[in-house]
């Protein structure tokens, strides 16, 4: 899920994750397609 969890103690880890989500929906051709979960854990 997006943010990793991992990332919020580390700035520039966020920062990156930041840049590759939208590197990855600004490279979408036709359909881009977003989902959401209600929570991030199911156990």
């Amino acid at each position: 899920m997006f943010p990793h969890s991992r990332t919020f103690s580390e700035p520039k880890e966020l920062e990156e994750e930041r840049r590759l989500m939208y590197v990855a929906m600004t490279r979408a051709k036709k359909v881009l397609y977003i989902s959401k979960a209600r929570e991030r854990y199911m156990f």
